[in-house]
Formats: structure tokens, C-alpha cells, sequence
């Protein structure tokens, strides 16, 4: 797996609090990074999904099928 690093700076306070925890910061940043990462490209894909109903509410005389293979064709 190519990685790359990625470097933050936190206060002293913070920094003393987190070493009384007992968690490994470095894999829970990379997680929080991940479940984020997954969250806007749902929300980007809700979006989309969004965008293509509101065409076929709003278009009476095409049908959904029509409608949906425009929107593909369109990409």
C-alpha cells in the first residue's frame, strides 16, 4: 500500500490529555478520515439521486426510464 503522511498540530493541553488515553490516535484520525470521506460521497450521491427524481417529478410527458438514460448518457 503506497501511504503518505500527514502532520497536525495540537496544544499542550490536548496533547498531555490524549496521552493519559489509551487509544491509538494515529489509526482513530485514520478512520475518522475514512467514515468522512464516506459520508460526503453519500451525501454527493444523495445529491445526484436528488437532482434526477426532481427532473422526473417535474417532466410529465417523459418517462422515469427515459429520463434516468438521458441523466447516464449525460456523464
Amino acid at each position: 500500500m503506497n501511504t503518505e503522511v500527514v502532520s497536525i498540530r495540537i496544544d499542550k493541553e490536548t496533547k498531555e490529555k490524549m496521552k493519559k488515553l489509551k487509544i491509538n490516535w494515529s489509526e482513530f484520525i485514520k478512520e475518522a478520515i475514512k467514515d468522512r470521506i464516506l459520508q460526503e460521497e453519500r451525501k454527493k450521491l444523495l445529491e445526484r439521486a436528488t437532482e434526477v427524481l426532481e427532473k422526473i417529478a417535474s417532466s410529465p410527458t417523459s418517462t422515469a426510464a427515459s429520463i434516468i438514460r438521458n441523466d447516464r448518457d449525460s456523464r
